[in-house]
């Protein structure tokens, strides 16, 4: 790989603002490259608006590529964070780094972070002008959170190579074997199982769940095993989906529920998997299941899952933003062309 145009880092210090699990799956690309294309650098994960998944469910995701971790709430909120040290009273007081990186858009977070000491900087922030690299003339910052987040990478190594998208969950010891117990693929059933992901964390990007019940119901007609994967949050849901389809399955509740890593393992026996924009739909992406996503108010642009076997169904198709107006039939046509081998 060609040299960048400057000594490579030894501390990097990198700024996101929300890392919920949905966001940190988006960035897990973005933190797999930079750990790739620094490997001897000491990478600090500056979390600006409070607790990150990177220092919880994805820790184990990212062990020996991020090194520290920083959580802290409002650094970002007030101007006067620019006065002094912006990072006084956290872990990073009074430390400078090599390279800092702002993953946020917004003016007064690279301000603020700006006044970090360093020396180099990237944000796309204030079109890119307090970089020390700029993209050329003609670029268009895409609007996908990940391909930005990766084009900052690109900026960093000096525009010489890029890096991929996709991802693949690490599972925990033993996730796999209870994935097989819970779903078996043994060769004893043809029947291919589908998982369906009825929860967001947000309702109102959930598909209607008797839009799911009906999607459960013809795959079954068709020869598919559907199975529900429900969260921590969307247990109230269980009994309905339960008297409205015999038998239904609820493989997570079944196990205790487990770990984020269980639910990859579990979605990759599925042949195939459907999910409203939500976490689970980027847990989905690193199983390596061919992924249906259903998108509504959101937009796929900036949030699809980062996955090359994923298909894109848009309520706007149908006439609006709102959840329901994606047809049943349509997200059934989808999963029978995601099998590997329709029946």
């Amino acid at each position: 790989m060609p040299s960048p145009p400057f000594s490579p880092p030894e501390s990097i210090l990198v700024h996101v603002g929300l890392d919920l699990v949905g966001d940190g799956l988006l960035k897990l690309p973005f933190v797999n490259g930079l750990r790739l294309a620094f490997p001897e650098a000491r990478i600090t994960w500056l979390a600006g608006t409070g607790p990150t998944v990177f220092d919880g469910a994805l820790k184990a995701q990212v062990e020996g590529k991020i090194d520290e971790v920083i959580q802290t709430t409002g650094l970002t909120k007030s101007w006067k964070r620019i006065l002094g040290h912006p990072l006084r009273g956290t872990a990073g007081a009074g430390r400078s780094w090599d390279l800092v990186i702002d993953t946020q858009t917004s003016t007064r977070p690279a301000l603020i972070l700006w006044r970090v000491p360093h020396r180099l900087y990237l944000s796309s922030a204030l079109s890119y002008r307090l970089c020390f690299e700029r993209p050329p003339a003609e670029y268009h910052r895409p609007a996908h959170m990940t391909r930005r987040l990766l084009d900052l990478l690109w900026l960093a190594t000096g525009k010489t190579r890029t890096f991929p998208m996709a991802y693949d969950l690490i599972p925990a010891p033993g996730d796999r074997e209870e994935a097989a117990r819970l779903l078996p693929n043994d060769g004893t059933e043809t029947a291919p199982w589908v998982a369906l992901c009825p929860g967001a964390g947000g309702r109102w990007k959930c598909w209607p769940l008797e839009c799911f019940i009906g999607l459960a119901r013809q795959l079954t007609d068709r020869g598919a095993r559907p199975v529900f994967l429900l969260g921590p949050d969307e247990t109230e849901w269980r009994e309905p989906l339960a008297k409205a389809l015999s038998p239904a399955r609820f493989p997570l509740q079944e196990a205790g529920w487990g770990s984020l890593t269980l639910s990859a393992a579990v979605m990759g026996q599925c042949a195939a998997v459907v999910c409203n924009d939500a976490g689970v739909g980027h847990i989905a992406a690193g199983s390596g299941a061919p992924l249906i996503s259903l998108f509504g108010p959101t937009a796929p642009e900036k949030f699809a899952p980062c996955t090359d076997k994923g298909t894109i169904l848009r309520a706007q198709d149908w006439g609006g933003p709102e959840m329901e107006r994606i047809p049943v039939e349509a997200v059934v046509e989808a999963v029978w062309a995601a099998l590997p081998s329709p029946l």
